[in-house]
């Protein structure tokens, strides 16, 4: 998928693009053989990225109800945010990207600063609320 200037801001393709849904379907093409055993990488990462999106997006408290998606609530004390995104930020301190077009790899992209930037800022008001 290579979208253009202004899809490339469109946040609702990278939240289809970065699915549970995307994820579960490459697992499954690999345990059928058709993807390599190397896809599960980009299947894992698809689901940590969509743990991510989740767990900024959380509404409602935790209770039975949301207890298949743990990340998918509001934060609070209970909730696993906080662990989840010290995890989040060393594996964003430890990635690297290929370009598949000049296959270059890069280390540090502004996105994994964003990220980064803004896991603090929801800690920091958490705990001044």
């Amino acid at each position: 998928m290579y979208p253009n200037g202004y899809d490339k801001m469109r946040i609702n393709l990278a939240a289809q693009m970065f699915s549970n849904s995307v994820a579960v379907g490459v697992f499954t093409y690999v345990s059928f053989g058709h993807l390599p055993i190397s896809a599960i990488g980009t299947a894992e990462t698809v689901q940590l990225i969509d743990r991510v999106f989740d767990s900024f997006n959380g509404r409602v408290m935790p209770s039975e109800e949301t207890a298949g998606n743990p990340y998918r609530v509001a934060l609070c004390d209970s909730s696993p945010h906080r662990q989840f995104w010290q995890e989040f930020a060393h594996w964003l301190d430890n990635v690297s990207f290929r370009n598949l077009k000049t296959r270059k790899v890069r280390k540090n992209l502004h996105f994994q600063k964003a990220w980064k930037n803004a896991m603090t800022s929801m800690m920091m008001l958490y705990q001044d609320l």
